[in-house]
């Protein structure tokens, strides 16, 4: 089966005003989301990002894959999930990698979630063991499989208030599926990050 992408807006009113006005540049996207706001700071995992890619190339396809898979299981549940990354201001918090070792800190993720909770341990889960994460991903993306067992991703001391630092979400669940940002406005979702059936 050929790999298949849907694409839908972030919003009802902007799904009204682009359908409305009969604009033909956005004829594939099918609908909108109901995209979570926080009302109030979330609490956050945080990702050792350093020691994660010490062992893998990438967490996005980890975080892809695994939300697919609960989104498959959770039809009725929506989530927004927003990422923070500390880029030149790296994180201090404990981590057990090599690099927080050597030098006290490292560059780190921090995800908050509005909706289940669970969501964020689905997260941690496939970031820390390649929980629900399809084998041929975990293997194709494994750079030193020795490296697995320093990946540090746990619960953060640090709960952010994402409102004030006017972070778009990173993530959404709905309908069965998990959805990413594609160009202003849109978001997409991809078969891959869906378990096959069988």
């Amino acid at each position: 089966m050929a790999a298949e992408i849907k694409t839908r807006f972030e919003s009802k009113s902007l799904y009204d005003f682009e359908t409305g006005g009969g604009r033909s540049e956005h004829e594939s996207v099918t609908g909108y989301l109901s995209l979570r706001k926080p009302t109030s700071p979330l609490s956050t995992i945080e990702l050792d990002e350093d020691s994660f890619e010490l062992a893998y190339s990438h967490w996005l396809s980890f975080v892809h894959h695994a939300l697919g898979l609960y989104a498959s299981r959770n039809a009725d549940k929506v989530a927004t999930v927003y990422t923070y990354s500390t880029g030149p201001s790296p994180s201090m918090n404990s981590s057990r990698g090599e690099l927080h070792q050597k030098n006290g800190w490292h560059n780190a993720v921090f995800f908050g979630v509005v909706g289940p909770a669970e969501v964020l341990d689905t997260v941690r889960l496939a970031l820390v063991g390649g929980a629900e994460v399809p084998p041929d991903v975990v293997n194709d993306l494994t750079e030193n499989a020795d490296k697995r067992s320093q990946i540090h991703c746990g619960h953060s001391p640090d709960s952010i208030d994402f409102r004030g630092l006017e972070i778009s979400p990173s993530f959404h669940i709905e309908d069965g599926s998990v959805w990413c940002p594609y160009e202003q406005g849109v978001w997409y979702t991809h078969s891959d990050w869906r378990p096959q059936s069988t």
